[in-house]
Formats: C-alpha cells, structure tokens, sequence
C-alpha cells in the first residue's frame, strides 16, 4: 500500500510539474513544451516501481532557465517537493542541456560533476532576478536539499547554496523572507556540522594498522583539483565577498582534506566495540599476571613456613594470599559487593605491560587513552586515567545510545565521512574570514546585516560544538588564525549587536576551546576587555557586556582557577585574573564615577555597573567557597562510607579483596586531583617564581642595581658564567612587564661593563635586516625610554649603529653616519611632538639641512620619508599612546567626541592585539583544573582587592543589596581563609565585619558608646552569629573577635528582657546612669537586638561545637578563656557568660577521643585554674565547682593503663590550692571536700587521678590547720584499707610521701596515725612479692629486666625506711621513738623474705642515703650545739641499732649486711673526712668487729682490713696533723675558729678511732695472712709519725692552739698522746706476734729485722727529744736563754715536752724494751753493736721504771757483748 502511494505521489508531481510548464511556459518555449509533453507521457506508461525524477530533471532546469517568475515559483515548488520525497536526489551524472549544447564543467574539484551540482545550480540562478515569492521558493529548495540525506550536496554546490541563502538575507526587502533565510542558514549550518559529528563519530581509536591501509586506499584515489570557474557578480557588499573565499580555501586545503584519512575517526558502534574487546584483553591479562604472581608467593611462603623463627606471621600473610587467590576476580573494576570481605595483609605486586610497553596501572589501562589507569569511572566501570578521558568516555556512550537515523545508510562511508569532514572545514573558514576582513567601523546597511548574520552564524557553531570540531587541529587552526583576529577589531565596535555578539563568541570559545587558545585568551581579556572596560571612552553597553562576560567565567569556579593557573601562575603570562578582580574592585568602589566617564554614563548606569561589579566578586567568593564545599562533602562522604565498612573501601567495597594489588577511587569532578599531573608542580613553581620576579621589578623600577642583585640572589647566579648571567638579566628586561621602561633605560646608559654588555647583548639579539632606519629604532626603542642623560643616549645610538650596518651594510652609510643619523631622528621626534619643545620646532629644511651635514648625499625622497613617518607616526611607546590618549580622553566634553575617541582608541587597542597574535610565541600547554588545589593560592593573590571593596562598601552604604552582597562576601571570604589557614586575612575579614557590628566598642567607664544600633549593624551582627554557628572549623584565633559580640549580645539580651542571666549572679546591680539619653540608646539597642537575634541561636552556637575538628575545638576553647579572662576582669563586676558556656562546652565534648578532649583541656584549665583564684571568692568558688561537677562526669568514664587523662583533668585543683595557700582556707577546705569525695566514692574510677588527689592530702598533711589534716587523714585511712588499696597501689611512693607530711605534721594524733598507716602499707609491700608485681604491671614506667625490677624494688622500700630514719634522727619524742622502732621493725620482720640481691641495693641505697642526710643537717645547723650533739647521739643510736639488726641475721646475710656497712663508711669517710659522722660511723665499726667478733670470717676480716687502709690512704684526710700544714691557710679554709676547732677535733678523733680499728684488727690474729699485717705495720708506723711529729712540735701545736678554742678539751694545747701511745703499742704488739708465731710469706729474719729497725727509730728520737729537754733546762737554769720559744714562754715549752716525754716513757719501756729483751738472743746479737749506743743514750731519762727496764736490756746487751 506505501509502494502504491510512493508511486502516485511521483506520478502527480511530475505530471503537476510537465502541466504547469506547458501552461506557463511562453510562447516562444516550444522545445520546451514538447519535452515536458513527452515526459508527461513517460511517466505514465513507466512501470510501477519506477520513481526517478533525476532523467526528468533537465526539462525542470529549462523551466527554470525561461525567467519567468510566475513559472519560477511552480516549478521551484515540485522540485522541493520531488527532493523532499526523495524522488530527486541528483546521485547520477548530470543530464541537462546548456545553451552550448555542451555539457557544464565538473568545476574546482577532484569529484566529477554530478546531476545533484546542476539542481543546485538552477535553484541559485534563480535568485539574480526573482522577486520574494522565488526567494522564498529557493530558500525552501536549499534546506530540503541539504537537509535530506540522499541528497549528497558537497563543496562548491554547498557554499552555492548557503551563499543564495545569504544573498537572499542580505539583499531582500521582504522581512518574512529574511527572517525564513536567517533561520534557513542556522538550520544548514547546524545540519552540515551535524552530518559531520554523525559520520565522523565523536571518539577516536588508534588503530594503526587500519590506519595505514585506509592512507593507501585514499592516496591513490588522488586527483588534480582544478579551480571553480564560476563567479558570482552580485554588487553588494556581502554577497559578492562571501563564499568566494573557497576557492583560496581549495588551492591549499586538498592535502588537509587528503590527509583526512591518516586522521579518521570511526563512528561510536564501531570504537564502543573496540574498545569492549580491548577491555576484555587487559582483564584477561591482568588476571594471570595477578594469579601467577600469587602463586609464586604462595610457593615462597610456604617453603619459609619450617625455617622462619616468625611462623605466626608467616601463616597469616600465607593464608591471607590464598584467600585472596580463592577470590581473584577477573575484572579489574568489579561490577558488584561481596558482602564479605578479606583484606591481604600485604598485597602482591606483578608486572604487566599493554601493547605500547605502558605498565600497568591501579586499574589497568585507561579504555580512551592506553595510558596507565589509576582511577576507574563509577557511572560505567571503565578504567580511565584522567577526567577529560572520562568526559570522551561519556561522549562516546552517548553516541552509541542515541537513536540511529535510518535515512543514513551510508553512516560508515569513510569517503562520504571525508567529504562531510570537508563541508564543515569550507564553510567555517570562509565564514570565518569574511569574519576577519569585515570593516568595523563606517558599515553601511548590508555589511552591518552581514557582520551580524556571520557572527550569529559563527556564535552558532562554536556555542554548542561536536566532539570532532572540539578535537581537530583543521577548525582549531581557523579559530586561531582567522576567528580570533578577527574578533579583536570586533570587540571593540560601536555596534551593540556587533560586539555583542562577539563578546558571546569569545565567551563560547573560553568555555570549549580554551586549551587552545591560551594565548589568544590573554591577549583579548588583557588587551581588550580590560582595557575597554577601563576607558573613559566605551560607553555602557560595552562595559555591561564585558562585566557580563567575567560573571559567566567567574560564576564556573573551573573557569575562573584556570585562569588563574595558566596566567597568573605563569612566569611568561600577565596576572590576568588578578587584573581582572583588580579592576572589578574600581568599579565596585565607584571609578566610573570619575569625571573621565562623566559624559559616557549616567548616574543610574554607574550605579547598575558598580552594583554587578560587586555582585561579581561576591559570585567569586561564593563560587570559590561552594567549590570547595562540595569537593570536601563528597570527600566526607566517601570517608564516612569507608569508616562504616570498619576498612578503607569505596563504592565497589570488593575491589580491594578481589583486586588486592589496586586502590580503588572513583571518579567524579572532584577525584581528578591536580595533585595526580606533574604540571601541577611546574605551577607552584612558576607561581613562586614569578613573585620573585615580581619583586626583582619593583626594586629594579626603584633602583636598578638592587633589582638586579636581586634577581642573581634568588636565581643563585652570583656563581654562574658571565655569559649565563648577562643572558638572565636579558630575558629580564625583555619579558617583565611590570618593569619601569624608564628605569629600563637608565640602567642600559651607565657607563658599566656589565650594563653595557646587557645593552649589546640586547640590540644584537634584534633583527634589522630590511628594515628601515625609522622601523629599526621603532623596534629598539620598544624595550626602553631613552634616558635624560646625553652620554647614556650616546652609548645607546652608537651601538644600534653598529648592528644596523652589520644587519644592512652599504644601504645608508657606515656605523657613525648611521649613529648620527639616528640622534638627528630623535631631535626631530623632540621637536615635532614634544609641546614643550614645539618652540624650537624643527620642518623639514631643517631636518635637511642637519642630516646633510651628516652626509651630504642623502636623497630628498629619503629624508622626506623618514620626515614624513616622524610627523605621522611619532616614535613613541605604548604607555605613552595609552597616556596621550587618556588626557584627550579627559579633555573631551561630549558624548559624540568620546565615541570617536574609542574608535581611535579601539584601532590601536586591535592593531596591539593582532602584532601580539602575529609575533606570538609558543606557549605553555593550557592546564585543564578539575579540584581546588588552587584556590588558597588563588584567593591570597587577590583577597586585598576583596577586601577593600567589601569594607568601603559596607561602611559607606545602607543599600539593602550592596550590604547582603558585602556581608556575603566577607562570610564565603572568611571561610576560604579558614580553609587555607590564612590567619592574616582570615582575622583581616573578621576584625572589619566584627567593627560593622557597632555592638563591641568600649570607649571608657561608662560601657557603650551612646550610639543607636543600624539595621547595618544588626545584620553584621547576624552574620557573624551565623558565622560561628556554621563555620566554626574555619575560624581558628578569629573566635576570640567573635565570642566578644556574642558575650555583648547576651548582654543585650540580658538588658533587653530585664532578668539577670545566671551568669550574672555575682556581678553588683549595674547604677542607672546619669544621662537619661544613653540609657535610652542602651535600652533601644536590646530592644533591637533581642528581636533580630534569638537567644538560641547564642546556645546554638556553642552546642555545635560538638561537631568542630579537633583543632577548631582547641581554637574556640583557646578563645573562649581569653574573652572570658576579660569578662571577669574587673573586680567589682565581674561577669562569667563564657566562664558557663566553657564548661557547657566541656561539657558537651567530653565524649571525643581522649587525644582531643586531652588537647582541649589543656587550654581550658589554665584558665580554671586562674579563675578558681579569682578575686572574688563566690566566682572561685563557682569555677571549682563547676570543676568539680565535670570531673564527676569525667571521672565516671574508664581510664585504660598507662594513661593519664585524669591526672591532667584533676590538675586545676592542685594549682587552685597552690595559687590560695594559705590565705584563703575556704576554698582549700572546699576542694580537699572535693577530693575526699572522690577518693570515697569513684575509688574503683580513679587511676591516673589519684596522683593529683594524694598531692592535694599532702596539703592537708603540711597544713597547720587541724579540721583539713584530718579530714585528709581520715580519707587516707579509709582508701588504704585492703580492699580499697588495690585501687591505689601503683601509686605507693606519692602515698608514702603524703604520709610523710602527716607523720612531720604538729597534730601527734594525726602523726601516729600516719605511721600506722605507713605500717600497714609496708605489710602489704613485705608480706608477698605479688604486691610487687602488681605495681610493676600497672606502673607507666617500663621494666624489661630482672635488674630494672630490683631497683624498682629498691626504691619502694627506701621511700618508707628513708622516711622513717630521717624522722630518726630528729629530737627524741613520742613520734620520733615510733618511727625508729617501726624502722627496724620492718628491717627485722622482713628482712628475711627479701632476696640477698634486693636486700644488696636497698641496704647500699638506704644507708648511703642516711648518713648523706645526716651530714648535710649537721653540716647545716653546725652552730646549734645542741642539735649537733642530738644527731651525733642519734647517729650514734642508728649505728647500735644496725648492728643488733646486723647480729640477728643468719651468716650469709650477716657477712653481706656487714660489707655493705663497711663500704658505705668507707665511701662517707672519704667524702667527707672532716665530717663528725665518720667518726662515729668509725666507732660503730669498731664496736661491731669487737661484738661480733666470732661471726667474723676470713672475708670479712679482709673487708674492714681494706677499710681501714683505706682510710689510712687518705692522706687528705690529716692536714691539720701533718707537719707540712700551715695553719693560717687552714683557718682561711675553714673560716671560723669554731669550724677550725670542729675540724681538728674531728681529725684527731679520726686517727684515732682509726688506729683503735687497726687494734682491733689485731684480734683476728690468727685469721690474718702476711699481706694483712704487714699493711697494718704500714698504717700504724705512719701514724705514729704523724702523732710523734705533731706532738714534738710545741711551736706549731701553739700556733694552732691560738687559733681554736679549747675550752672543752682537757689539754692545755692540742696533742696527739693517746695516739703516740697507742701506735707504739700495736706496732709491737703485732710485731710480737708476728715474731712468735710467724704468718707464711714473711720469715722470723724479716720480722726481726722490722722490730730492731723500728726499734732504733724509737729509741733515737726517744733519746734525742729527751737530750734535748735537758740542754734547754740548762739553758734555763743558767739563764743563758730566757727568751720565748718561739710564741711559747721558754720554761712552759719545757714541761710540755717533759709532760710527752714522761707520758711515752712507760709505752717505750713496756712495748720497745720489753720487745727488744724478749728476742732470741741468736736474733738479737748481730744487732748489739747497734742498739747498744742508743740504749746507753736513753739513761737520761729520769723515770725509775723506765731505767729498770733499760738495766735489764743492757744487761742482755753487755753479756751478748762478752760472749762475743
């Protein structure tokens, strides 16, 4: 049935058709009748499946040919009608018959002439001399022809039909048809780009190999192209420009169109089906490599299993691998969740390369770009490597959904796609450059008609462009080279519609070409946005749009960071986006209100422009602040889903388990981090770099040389080559824009080597070749303004004379003509266009004759050229146009003038653009941003300008727009700076808006300025209310502003309602004020405020702290405590709002993790801790309780081991106590309250805590006051019960220290009971070492070895014993006899179950510590006698005690007890020799060698041996003894007689008590060995020299003793007698045993020979001091001397030396003599000669028994003689 109907439709029209022409067609038309009769009869005798109108169709085109308008239009119509139904598509050879009778030429192209180029031929023809009705006809022909499929219109038929459209538009009176040929050319375009996309597809696959084979297939279908012959000769303007370019176009575009192939792109099916296979390759690929590598592990694994000692470790890797080998998934981007999911403990890594050696990525490689793909795309599941590729994905997927067109069956043609590809490059180009050529100022009706319908026509395509003409370098090249200069004289018409429109098409061109056109963009934004918008000369069209312009960009945050990445941040690019915010900011703060704009706009157009302004920097802000919002959200979110998985996961959980070796991210417009492009590092780079640069120029414009030095700093090139340095500052002053040409200059004219070789270096990098003299210096003198200084100019011109003839030789002259030349140039351009040289004004005669006397040759012609261009085109630089232009600009009076003005201005502002487009250099790769890397950057380079213009604004208007836009500038601006930290700016915007608040401005006592309150204010106020409601993370150190107005608002509120908040509890009733108008004021403001702000919105605030990060926390509470501080400051009036909202928030937090409630605690309690001593006792009292009440809470929460939140929570309330003793009682009894509390009722809480509330009891124990030591003491004994001192035990040594107090505490009761409390602690220390081990296992200290153990041990006991023995040693009392009978009590009790290493350190520990104690009080109270006697007795009583606790103990500990008892007075007495201690210490030892002395050993006996020689050894320990001591230094040594008396006797009672020890070691005879007696020998002779010498010098014994005091002391002058003695008789005692019982090692001969040798040494000096006594007593008696023996009296040295001699003689008898008659007589002969003579000498001696001992020995001698 549709066959049928198909087959009548044709039939009709053409019968219609054939009718119309025999009835219309003239009557001269036979030929043409008669065929149209024929065909008529044709067709209906043609079979039924015939429809080809094609053979019919040279019948319609004679028609056509007629003229006829009538006949025009009917046959028009079926033509349109056949094409429409596809009756007539042209597709065969063409068949018409021209008047030639020939055929037509195929035309400029490689095709041949088809039927389809004549319809299209006829059709156009038609519009030379038809009326509407025919345009109207050939318009509708046109579209259906290009419109319809089967129709293949190409090339020249194309433009010839889009140029009959266009013709149509441009020339036709008729509004219906121009507006039908306007939409007809929108609809063509549309159509042919849209032909293109669909042939062409929007994706590309590099298929190399298909590639090739189509290169071959289309260079050998290569044809010679020959030109279109057809021209059209319409006179207007447009038409008979537009379409004509083609054939320029054709002559150089057949390789571009050939080479169409090498660049095909396939449709979307195909490349979709591609790229599926492609992604299925790489999945199967990954796969094995992924198992394999598993494998591999597994097998090493399993093999380590037996070896390694860490087989737990191994196991666990090994069994997570074969879990993740079990679940292996095939795809790389998994399409679902496992429900379960095991995650490797360590991930396997493999190698895997794709096709082109690219290794693997994360997530394979991307499907678009074969790159290595670290991201996938969660809308497709797609590897991908970057956000463009997943843009192109997307495209793609598109174009495969989309619904296919039926009436494009030959979609897949690659010549058609070629053919289209073509059409679209033609058209646009020709467009594109009628664009360029158009004349923009002057247009009369049709080319401002033309320049509108091609700048719609381009707006057209560019505004919403296919993925093919987005990608080709063909229409990329058009846009660069033709569209955008073209653009440049455009945007800066007079015409509305113009630029308008081309504002639009730049806009269009940004938003998709931009990657391309980085440059082109800067030169317009810069050179002509900007600088029309800032000149007094464009009207308000021209600014509006150009604002309107930057609104779009700025309100795309992407947009706006680009620019600011591509040219603010590069060092070869201007700030552009700074220049813009710049210049935005002047406008928003009223530059065109300036007298320069005064004639082009209207106070009503300044205000629009000032307010859109503004609202464009407030979009900045806003924009930039939602950007970052939604980048963090989507971030938070995507942590909160990983932190609800309990792993990290993303929206594919599985692909960690099942794709173990990738991290998974999903791609979104914000995953794209520019973190992932290395450019990202060149930026930050070039953006440092180009602040120094930008430094290097201000210094260089203010001095040269320090910019300069400068720019070598921060390059670090004071080091570099010469040559390398003058290339760095060259490129310096060529390519910094900011530098000051003036400044420029004068540097180049200094008479420098440097400076000049940069000047050389800068005119030879120039080329003058076939320039003229004038163009040259044109060129040299656009880096630089010429300096003042004639010697600067000169070295100038004369090295530009140089390069000039070198560049051009033999053209003008040589170098110095040429230098000459040049100065005469100069002078002409002074005086031609210099006002204030005009006077001297130079014509040309002059110039003549001055260039003559250079050289006389120079032609008329060459002088007046260079004339002539002088006094048109002055030499001059672009500031200086930009300068003149400006003062004409003002000079102007009217709006005509202005414009004209423009025009001038706009030419040169085009011209400057097209020589930067023209003279461009390769530019850096435009960066594509897609995160907000760059927006801290980015908003510290402008926030100056912001900031500015936010504050003016806000200060001088009232306008409820320009405050909403202000305020909402300041709140997204304060936000960002949070985000960056940017506390300069951020405290910057908050300071300025807190000020606009007018609600916190104290003047003086009286409070408030007496200043109403402005709906301003009010709303300055809600904003920073809002502020600290909703951006508190952001705010930091700017809370402390904040909270200011929020404690004022309460006070408002407070005002306002007439109560007084609970915060004002303990601040006095506020007297009514003297002046009635500010309480009013006061009064009105609460009012005000009270309704604008809700009282919740207050609490709000501080309840959504729970939701701030853990630094935004610290930041409010850190602020919260300054304002606070402030609050409470005054004395009298205190007010505590944020005191309260401080422990709410405390409060309200006390649920974070203890890390940051630990952080913020210790902000918060400085500040409790100071308030707790506030003043004020009720706001003291009121903080500690509310101290008290959150440590309840906190208390209630457990506290893990080792930790100590507690101990810092509880902390306040020590240095509350500490900040109030002892003054204010109240306070301490209520916090000792507080902590007795504590201590009873969270007992099994406390931990850590417990630290702070034993320090407190210890105040408690140190303070006189009875009712608090109780109290404490009281609590005490409760918690150190045994089943509460579990709780408590780790902290045994502060409890024992806090014992302590109470036991030195003034109160006995409470003292003895400290001292049972101390006692059942040491029970429970000494009843088990479990109690032990519990302390060690809770104690925050670490103990890894046995010995670490000990020492902590150690430590525990002495902390008690200690304690108790200091107590010893103090006046004997009730307490005192306690804590020494509890002492060795506990030594006693105990000392059993300690072990002999344990009771090794403590003992050394303990008794060390003791007597160091001890000696340090002696040495302390040394001149309170009593208090000396008191702990010599008590150390005395120490010792005794030890040694009966020493005599109780089994052997083995005995004889340890005992060596650690001889070392520590070993160790003392050496320490301090002098100390009183020692010889007590001496005594005791003494006494225990004497009580002990059948539990001696042979080793013990060796351990006091070698501590007495010891102590012998100590020669140091003698000096006031020994002969060689001066006394007058010893009394400077010691200072007062009283301590040199001290010393002496200590020294005396040392040696003594010494020598009584070595007596002592003489009763262990038997145990001793050689060695032992021979060291006593040693000991004892030496101290018997020290004495005998001591006490034979009289003088030195008297000098000492007039410089001591003796009272005590029974002699008359010190004497060492009882030491004289005594050493005698142990020397001999020992001598006699030793010679009675001889020890190994040491023979009866040497023994013999020690006594006959000591022996005579006694006897000698015997004889001698007493032959000596005799001589002075005859001396005496026959008064031959009666002077003074030295400083003694003669007669009273005599019986002092009497009194000795007499005192020893009976030792000498009894020990010497006895010895010496008791020997061997076989041992005493050979010494008889010897001894005899001293025996004889000793008669002297008047002491009857002496001399009958001596007449016994001599007797012995005389007989021994005899025998002889």
């Amino acid at each position: 049935m549709d066959s049928e109907n198909s087959r009548k439709q044709y039939e009709d029209l053409l019968l219609e058709a054939m009718e119309k022409i025999i009835r219309l067609a003239p009557r001269k038309s036979d030929q043409l009748k008669t065929e149209a009769s024929k065909a008529a009869e044709i067709v209906q005798n043609e079979g039924p499946d015939e429809r080809d109108a094609n053979k019919y169709f040279f019948i319609l085109k004679m028609a056509l040919d007629i003229g006829s308008n009538k006949l025009r239009i009917q046959i028009l119509s079926c033509i349109q009608k056949l094409i429409s139904h596809g009756f007539l598509d042209g597709d065969c050879d063409d068949n018409c018959i021209y008047a030639d009778g020939g055929r037509a030429n195929h035309g400029n192209s490689k095709y041949a002439r088809k039927l389809i180029d004549a319809i299209v031929e006829s059709i156009c023809n038609c519009v030379e001399d038809g009326d509407s009705d025919v345009h109207l006809q050939v318009i509708k022909c046109i579209v259906t022809l290009i419109s319809t499929v089967s129709c293949k219109i190409h090339e020249s038929s194309l433009l010839d039909g889009f140029r009959a459209c266009y013709k149509i538009h441009l020339s036709t009176t008729n509004s219906t048809n121009s507006n039908v040929s306007k939409v007809s050319l929108h609809q063509m375009m549309t159509i042919v780009f849209k032909k293109m996309e669909a042939y062409a597809g929007n994706f590309g696959v590099d298929i190399q190999t298909i590639q090739k084979s189509l290169d071959a297939k289309f260079n050998s279908r290569k044809k010679p192209i020959p030109r279109l012959q057809k021209d059209f000769g319409v006179t207007e303007f447009a038409a008979s420009s537009f379409f004509n370019e083609e054939e320029d176009y054709l002559e150089v575009s057949r390789d571009e169109t050939d080479k169409v192939g090498t660049q095909i792109n396939f449709s979307s099916q195909d490349q979709y089906l591609y790229m599926l296979c492609q992604n299925m390759v790489d999945n199967v690929c990954i796969y094995h490599s992924r198992r394999d590598a598993l494998q591999a592990k597994i097998s090493h694994l399993k093999s380590l299993e037996s070896k390694e000692d860490d087989t737990d470790k191994v196991q666990e890797e090994l069994k997570a691998h074969i879990v993740e080998l079990e679940h292996l998934n095939i795809r790389v981007v998994p399409r679902h969740q496992r429900k379960t999911r095991t995650k490797p403990a360590v991930r396997v890594d493999f190698d895997c390369d794709n096709e082109k050696g690219i290794p693997c990525g994360k997530f394979g490689w991307c499907v678009v770009c074969r790159k290595e793909a670290n991201l996938y795309c969660k809308d497709t599941f797609y590897s991908i490597c970057s956000l463009d590729c997943k843009q192109r994905l997307l495209n793609l997927l598109d174009g495969v959904d989309s619904e296919r067109n039926s009436s494009l069956p030959q979609l897949y043609n690659n010549e058609e796609m070629k053919r289209h590809f073509t059409d679209a490059i033609l058209l646009f180009k020709s467009i594109c450059k009628l664009f360029m050529k158009a004349e923009t100022t002057n247009m009369n009706t049709y080319t401002l008609k033309s320049q509108i319908m091609g700048l719609e026509l381009i707006l057209n395509v560019v505004e919403k462009p296919g993925a093919t003409f987005l990608t080709r370098p063909e229409f990329i090249n058009i846009i660069k080279t033709s569209l955008c200069n073209g653009l440049l004289r455009h945007c800066v018409s007079n015409e509305k519609t113009v630029f308008a429109l081309s504002i639009s098409i730049f806009y269009a061109l940004f938003v998709h070409f931009r990657e391309h056109l980085k440059f082109e963009i800067l030169v317009l934004i810069e050179e002509i946005f900007l600088k029309v918008l800032n000149s007094g000369n464009s009207n308000y069209h021209h600014k509006y749009l150009i604002l309107r312009v930057f609104d779009k960009i700025a309100k795309n945050t992407k947009h706006l960071i680009e620019i600011f990445v591509n040219y603010d941040c590069d060092v070869e690019s201007k700030d552009i986006l700074e220049k813009m915010i710049d210049t935005l900011s002047k406008i928003a703060q009223g530059k065109f209100s300036k007298t320069e704009h005064s004639n082009m706009l209207t106070e009503k157009e300044e205000h629009s422009l000032k307010l859109y302004a503004l609202k464009i920097l407030a979009s900045i802000v806003t924009r930039l602040n939602q950007f970052l919002s939604e980048e963090h959200k989507e971030a938070r979110e995507e942590d909160n889903k990983q932190q609800s998985s309990g792993a990290f996961k993303n929206e594919f959980e599985d692909d960690e388990e099942e794709s173990p070796h990738f991290m998974h991210h999903s791609v979104t417009e914000t995953s794209i981090s520019m973190s992932n492009d290395p450019r990202k590092d060149n930026y930050e780079r070039n953006r440092a770099l180009k602040s120094n640069i930008n430094k290097a120029a201000t210094k260089f414009n203010l001095k040269p040389k320090k910019g300069i030095e400068y720019l070598l700093d921060f390059n670090n090139a004071k080091d570099i080559a010469y040559e390398e340095k003058l290339e760095l500052i060259l490129n310096f002053i060529k390519t910094t824009p900011t530098l000051n040409l003036t400044a420029i200059g004068d540097y180049l004219g200094e008479d420098i080597q440097m400076n000049k070789d940069v000047l050389y270096k800068l005119v030879d990098s120039n080329d003058f070749v076939g320039k003229d003299i004038v163009t040259g210096l044109r060129i040299l003198l656009s880096f630089f303004r010429l300096p003042g200084e004639g010697q600067k100019v000169d070295r100038i011109m004369e090295k530009f004379g140089e390069k000039y003839v070198q560049d051009n030789p033999g053209t003008v002259g040589d170098s110095e003509c040429i230098y000459l030349l040049s100065y005469s140039i100069m002078m002409l351009q002074t005086g031609l266009h210099n006002p204030s040289a005009k006077q001297l004004g130079m014509g040309m005669d002059d110039f003549k004759k001055q260039a003559r006397l250079i050289k006389p040759d120079f032609t008329d012609e060459f002088l007046e050229q260079i004339f002539y261009t002088i006094e048109k085109e002055p030499i001059s630089l672009k500031e200086d146009d930009e300068a003149r232009l400006k003062q004409e600009s003002s000079s102007a009076n009217s709006y005509k003038r202005k414009q004209e003005i423009f025009i001038k201005e706009g030419q040169g502002l085009a011209k400057r653009g097209y020589e930067l487009m023209k003279d461009k250099k390769k530019t850096t790769q435009f960066i594509l941003v897609n995160n907000s890397d760059a927006i801290g950057p980015l908003f510290e380079s402008c926030w100056s300008a912001m900031f500015a213009v936010f504050s003016m604004l806000l200060e001088l208007h009232d306008d409820p727009n320009i405050l909403a836009l202000c305020i909402d500038g300041f709140l997204h601006s304060i936000k960002i700076c949070g985000y960056y930290n940017m506390s300069t700016e951020r405290n910057a915007f908050v300071s300025s808006l807190v000020n606009f608040t007018g609600i916190y401005k104290v003047t003086d006592n009286d409070g408030l300025l007496k200043r109403e309150l402005t709906e301003k204010n009010v709303k300055c106020t809600q904003a920073i209310i809002h502020l600290a409601m909703h951006e508190g993370n952001y705010l930091a150190d700017s809370w402390e502003n904040i909270l200011k107005v929020v404690s004022m608002i309460n006070y408002y509120h407070n005002v306002g309602s007439g109560a007084r908040g609970y915060q004002d509890l303990f601040t006095e009733m506020e007297p009514r004020s003297s002046d009635p108008e500010a309480e009013a004021i006061k009064a009105q403001n609460a009012a005000h405020i009270l309704t604008a702000i809700d009282e919740g919105d207050i609490d709000m605030i501080f309840s959504n702290s729970k939701a701030l990060n853990q630094l935004a926390i610290v930041d409010l509470i850190k602020s919260m405590c300054n304002v606070s501080r402030e609050e409470l400051k005054k004395a009298e009036g205190p007010r505590i709002f944020l005191l309260q909202k401080l422990v709410e928030v405390c409060d309200m937090n006390m649920n974070r993790a203890r890390i940051e409630f630990s952080n913020m605690w210790n902000v918060m309690k400085d500040h409790i801790s100071t308030v707790g001593s506030h003043d004020n006792e009720q706001v003291a009292v009121y903080a500690i309780d509310s101290l008290r009440q959150l440590a309840k809470k906190f208390l209630e929460k457990e506290e893990l081991n080792n930790y100590h939140f507690q101990k810092h929570f509880l902390e306040p309330f020590n240095i509350i106590v500490l900040n109030n003793m002892p003054m204010r009682m109240g306070i301490i009894h209520f916090i000792m309250s507080c902590m007795c509390s504590f201590a009873k009722q969270m007992t099994k809480n406390l931990k850590s805590g417990w630290e702070i509330i034993i320090e407190i009891f210890k105040f408690g124990g140190e303070n006189d006051n009875d009712e608090l030591s109780k109290e404490a003491i009281e609590t005490l004994n409760i918690i150190l019960e045994k089943e509460n001192f579990q709780y408590v035990e780790e902290y045994f040594e502060k409890i024992i220290n806090c014992l302590v107090k109470f036991m030195n505490n003034t109160f006995e009761d409470h003292a003895m009971l400290a001292l049972d409390l101390i006692e059942r602690v040491a029970t429970y220390l000494g009843s088990s070492n479990e109690f032990v081990e519990r302390i060690i296992e809770k104690s925050r200290e670490m103990f890894n070895t046995r010995q670490e153990k000990l020492e902590y041990k150690k430590r525990l006991w002495k902390c008690v014993l200690y304690e108790l023995s200091k107590k010893s040693f103090e006046p004997k009392t009730n307490v005192t006899q306690r804590a020494t009978q509890l002492m060795f009590s506990l030594l006693t009790k105990y000392n059993e179950g300690i072990s002999p290493a344990l009771w090794d350190l403590m003992m050394r520990d303990l008794l060390k510590a003791i007597f160091d104690d001890v000696h340090i009080k002696l040495e302390t109270k040394s001149t309170d006698q009593e208090m000396h006697n008191t702990y010599l007795a008590n150390t005395d009583t120490m010792v005794s005690n030890l040694i009966g606790l020493f005599n109780t103990m089994e052997n083995e500990k005995f004889s340890a007890s005992v060596k650690i008892l001889f070392d520590t007075i070993r160790n003392f007495s050496s320490n301090y020799p002098n100390s009183p201690i020692s010889n007590v210490m001496l005594e005791g030892m003494k006494e225990l060698s004497k009580h002990c002395k059948d539990r001696f050993d042979k080793d013990l006996c060796k351990a006091y041996i070698d501590v007495v020689c010891n102590l012998f050894d100590n020669k140091e320990d003698k000096n006031l003894l020994e002969p060689h001591a001066e006394i007058e230094k010893e009394e400077s040594k010691y200072g007062t007689s009283k301590r040199l008396t001290i010393i002496y006797q200590t020294q005396a009672s040392r040696l003594l008590k010494l020598i009584e020890n070595g007596q002592q070691i003489t009763e262990f005879f038997k145990i001793l060995d050689s060695d032992d007696c021979q060291r006593i020998l040693k000991n004892i002779e030496y101290a018997y020299d020290v004495s005998h010498d001591f006490n034979m010098n009289i003088q030195r014994r008297y000098n000492l003793y007039t410089k001591i005091d003796l009272k005590t002391m029974h002699e008359k002058i010190p004497i060492l007698l009882k030491h004289h003695i005594k050493c005698l008789e142990i020397y001999f005692e020992l001598l006699n045993g030793l010679y009675n019982n001889p020890k190994e090692g040491i023979n009866k001969e040497e023994i013999t020979f020690k006594i006959i040798e000591f022996s005579t040494k006694v006897l000698k000096e015997f004889a001698s001091n007493y032959d000596k006594m005799l001589h002075m007593g005859m001396e005496l008696t026959s008064g031959q001397n009666t002077q003074k023996y030295g400083s003694i009296d003669f007669e009273e040295a005599i019986e002092e030396m009497k009194r000795i001699l007499v005192s020893i003689s009976d030792r000498v008898s009894n020990s010497v003599l006895k010895t010496l008659r008791n020997l061997h007589k076989s041992d005493l002969k050979p010494h008889v000669k010897t001894l005899t003579p001293l025996l004889i000498d000793c008669t002297v001696c008047d002491q009857l028994q002496f001399n009958l001992r001596l007449k016994e020995i001599l007797k012995k001698m005389f007989k021994l003689l005899v025998d002889e």
